[in-house]
């Protein structure tokens, strides 16, 4: 016999922050995340939270998201050192199809790209007993 269960599906967020690095001002970008949060408010405020704890200064929203996956493809090593720059975030249904598109967006015109983050924040089933 099946059950049958009275709940409901909640929303959850997800936001990526990044910001210069007061350490490194050349260098590779302080980033904050947020994963599975309960508002686009917290997520985006922990998000920010972390960005500035990673040393981040004018940390910034990149994306937020909510019930999807995200993930952030950067130029490899070599790559920077040839002066490759562009960096790409993507959101979409599963994590497979954001990480292939934030590396194949990223490697426009020839600069070798790999994915340096990706994570879901999937709704989730609260039973109401």
């Amino acid at each position: 016999r099946r059950m049958v269960r009275d709940g409901k599906w909640e929303t959850r967020w997800g936001a990526v922050a990044e910001g210069k690095n007061a350490a490194e001002p050349n260098g590779p970008t302080a980033t904050g995340v947020a994963v599975s949060q309960k508002s686009k408010k917290a997520a985006t405020q922990l998000a920010l939270q972390e960005c500035k704890r990673a040393g981040g200064r004018e940390c910034e929203i990149r994306i937020d998201y909510y019930n999807q996956c995200v993930a952030l493809a950067d130029p490899t090593a070599a790559a920077r050192n040839s002066g490759a720059t562009l960096s790409s975030i993507v959101r979409a249904e599963t994590l497979s199809q954001a990480s292939a598109m934030a590396k194949q967006r990223c490697e426009v015109g020839g600069q070798q790209c790999e994915v340096i983050y990706s994570a879901c924040s999937l709704s989730e089933f609260k039973s109401f007993r």
